[in-house]
């Protein structure tokens, strides 16, 4: 066997230590060891730091390998590159100067991340999570984000043309975001932000695949609203109290707000009186004026009218207090002094609101009566004047007007 330099001596060519330590320093405390088969172990200051086996370089306990700068510009693999699971404390994939955050595999198919030590979302093959460690059982495929006991902002969409000054809402540069309502009872306030005539404050633009052709009580346009009551039984819906308020719409108003629409559970409509009548016009003359206009000018498939609503009681006439009377025959909403809902925000009681269907109803009720009215009318006239009906259906027909019965 060849060698540069001196030729060592015998002894030293082909030793076999057998088992035995090979001393490499002056105070004897750093050895290799060959103690075990097929096994090297390296002791340095007399610690355990590292061990080789056949397919192996293990650095003990206490141990480190110090990591070098990567110069290669790419770096190639024919097999993975596998690490430990890791922890939430502990995440397996992390950096040097913060290893408590970073991403670690709580199992099967699942990524986590964590935040100083804290998880702070999962990827799984069917959702992806934020805030919140575990899959969300009523999702099948979807994004979950968990706000945990935060009850501001939880969705915001932000853009740098976007620089409004309605600061007490959101941040200047965002449009549309989305939070809680009540702190512990949920709900959702959305809020879209829009200034300088530049665009609508939030608009709908709906494509049905196959709208509805009518609508009956089982039926659902091409935008709907479903509204269930979970009140009195947790996780139980429940059904709406008689005339309880199913939907609203309110305005800004005096620095403060007012309800202008309401639809209550069995369809009834209030509004906040805009449709009065004309007292200095004739109301008759009005009415059909209006419909002489539709019939007119509406397009076909607007032309013509449904049945005629039937009064759901009979009205006496008005006297005393005519507001009471209107408010008891649900012509006008009842105001409650006593419900702190009744005030605005101001301290101020609100006003009555007119049902719209209510007064409907007793439009129509109006007109059957006065058609009563008149017939009793012409029934005394015959008495007094013989023929008179006769002459009358006369003078109608030649008004093209239907005559009456005799």
């Amino acid at each position: 066997m060849p060698y540069f330099g001196v030729t060592p001596a015998a002894e030293f060519t082909s030793k076999d230590l057998n088992g035995e330590q090979l001393i490499l320093d002056a105070d004897a405390d750093t050895t290799i060891t060959a103690d075990t088969d097929d096994q090297i172990d390296i002791r340095i200051a007399g610690a355990d730091d590292f061990q080789f086996t056949a397919n192996t370089f293990t650095a003990q306990s206490g141990s480190t390998i110090a990591a070098q700068a990567l110069t290669a510009t790419s770096v190639g693999s024919t097999g993975a590159i596998s690490n430990s699971d890791g922890a939430e404390g502990t995440p397996s994939i992390t950096f040097t100067s913060d290893t408590n955050t970073g991403f670690w595999r709580p199992g099967a198919d699942e990524i986590r991340w964590s935040l100083g030590a804290n998880a702070m979302g999962a990827l799984t093959t069917t959702q992806l999570t934020f805030g919140e460690i575990g899959n969300n059982t009523e999702m099948t495929r979807g994004i979950t984000v968990y706000q945990s006991t935060a009850d501001d902002e939880i969705l915001a969409l932000k853009s740098a043309d976007v620089a409004h000054s309605l600061t007490g809402y959101t941040e200047t540069d965002t449009y549309f975001s989305i939070k809680k309502w009540g702190a512990n009872g949920g709900g959702t306030y959305i809020n879209s932000v829009a200034e300088n005539g530049e665009a609508n404050g939030l608009v709908f633009n709906v494509i049905s695949g196959d709208p509805v052709a009518s609508a009956g009580t089982t039926d659902l346009g091409s935008v709907g609203f479903y509204i269930g009551v979970a009140e009195d039984t947790p996780g139980t819906l429940e059904d709406f109290a008689a005339n309880a308020v199913l939907f609203s719409l309110k305005k800004r108003l005096a620095s403060g707000t007012r309800s202008v629409f309401h639809v209550d559970e069995d369809g009834d409509i209030f509004y906040d009186g805009s449709a009065a009548a004309f007292d200095d016009e004739d109301d008759a003359l009005l009415a059909r004026a209006f419909e002489i206009e539709r019939a007119e000018n509406a397009s076909p498939s607007h032309k013509g009218s449904g049945p005629a609503q039937i009064i759901k009681s009979e009205f006496d006439k008005f006297v005393g207090n005519a507001k009471e009377k209107l408010t008891d025959a649900g012509i006008i909403s009842r105001i409650d002094p006593n419900l702190p809902s009744s005030y605005d925000e101001n301290g101020n009681l609100g006003s009555p609101m007119v049902n719209l269907t209510q007064l409907q109803r007793l439009h129509n009720g109006a007109i059957w009566q006065q058609r009563v009215m008149f017939e009793t009318m012409k029934s005394v006239a015959e008495e007094m004047l013989p023929g008179f009906a006769d002459k009358l259906n006369e003078r109608l027909e030649s008004r093209n007007l239907p005559a009456l019965p005799v």
